[in-house]
């Protein structure tokens, strides 16, 4: 008898985990930055490094540019990056976010490689 009860909650639980997945909406949130500031040569010229290879960092851009790296390449970066969000909606309370510019635990790194 007791059995029949749990496999009966377990089905009620089921169906009202299915209607709450497909009938009520839900706010989707979109967290995170695109990075990409790997390696000094790249970030000086806005990120178009990809047909030339001047230091192991090029692996991100195009890993092909290794061929024109000459010798054991070797590159190590983090970056520090501290701030808030703010998000305006039209349709309704506007959001905030952040960790009050504190910078990230652990902060992005890179580390490249090339022989």
């Amino acid at each position: 008898m007791t059995t029949l009860i749990i496999c009966r909650l377990i089905v009620f639980c089921l169906i009202l985990g299915l209607f709450k997945t497909i009938i009520i909406p839900q706010t989707v949130r979109a967290e995170g930055f695109r990075i990409l500031d790997h390696g000094a040569s790249a970030t000086g010229q806005g990120a178009a490094f990809t047909a030339q290879a001047d230091d192991a960092s090029a692996l991100h851009y195009n890993p092909a540019g290794m061929t024109q790296l000459q010798g054991i390449q070797f590159y190590a970066g983090t970056l520090l990056i501290g701030g808030t969000v703010r998000f305006n909606s039209d349709l309704g309370p506007t959001v905030k976010g952040g960790v009050g510019g504190t910078i990230s635990t652990p902060p992005p790194s890179s580390l490249f490689l090339t022989a």
